[in-house]
């Protein structure tokens, strides 16, 4: 497994149950330089995995689509087994901050598409690339509403997902592609009371007082309810809530059909002629 944004809480709890399993875990950031020891936290887990070296850690900039698939060749050079490549790619890297839209678009978007192109091209029959996105791409409402950008990023990687997971691709490459929507995770994005989000006071408040009285996910939690959907349907988006004992699909819908006949009357607009 590669997870990129993987020094982040949700990465780390991800790769603590990979590794617990008996998988083999690679993790990615921006960092050049990275002991593992310094991340490990509460997850005792990866203090086995550093030493068996079944956890590895790369520089990945999920913007440059080469050095993702670099980390491809780093994983099946260093962790897979002889007849066995890296089957599974979390795209989870991933940035908030309103002032710096273009940057949001670059990571949370771009480095998106970029792994899902990677994962059809490095991994074989059986692999699946994972989005994190976010309930934030499910709606526009609430504390949505004040994050335009972010928000975008996540509907945008909602879209990737029910787009490359079809049959056309999956025909092409037998790699499916699955989306994992949580709610707020107890992470470093969300500490100082959101004030990483937004700059705009009022925006910021917003966020503030829609979170009032709900509870967030811990990454232990969220890691291992994306674990469970790992074998999700191919194009399926999971929403993923606090307490909730299985996440469950976020349904499509059909447009309506075109009527055919006469053009149906526009409704009168009063106050018009």
């Amino acid at each position: 497994m590669i997870i990129t944004g993987g020094l982040g809480g949700y990465g780390l709890a991800i790769a603590n149950i990979i590794i617990k399993r008996g998988g083999r875990v690679l993790l990615t950031d921006i960092k050049t330089e990275v002991n593992l020891e310094d991340y490990i936290g509460t997850h005792s887990h990866l203090k086995d995995g550093i030493e068996a070296k079944t956890v590895l850690y790369t520089k990945c900039d999920v913007t440059s689509e080469a050095e993702i698939e670099a980390a491809f060749d780093f994983a099946n050079k260093n962790l897979a087994l002889p007849d066995k490549l890296v089957e599974v790619l979390i795209n989870g890297a991933g940035i908030v901050g309103e002032e710096n839209w273009e940057k949001i678009y670059e990571v949370n978007i771009k480095g998106v598409h970029y792994g899902i192109l990677q994962g059809f091209k490095h991994m074989k029959n059986g692999g699946v690339v994972v989005n994190i996105s976010s309930t934030a791409g499910l709606t526009c409402l609430g504390d949505a509403s004040a994050s335009p950008a972010y928000v975008t990023s996540k509907h945008a990687i909602n879209a990737l997902t029910r787009t490359f997971g079809t049959d056309l691709y999956f025909n092409r490459h037998k790699v499916r592609v699955i989306a994992a929507a949580p709610y707020f995770i107890e992470t470093s994005l969300n500490e100082d009371n959101f004030a990483k989000w937004n700059s705009d006071p009022e925006a910021l408040q917003i966020i503030r007082k829609a979170f009032e009285g709900k509870t967030m996910l811990t990454p232990d939690e969220a890691a291992l309810k994306l674990v469970n959907v790992l074998n999700a349907k191919n194009g399926s988006v999971w929403l993923i809530r606090p307490e909730q004992m299985q996440p469950f699909n976020v349904p499509d819908y059909v447009l309506p059909k075109t009527r055919t006949g006469p053009a149906p009357m526009a409704p009168k607009v009063w106050g018009m002629r």
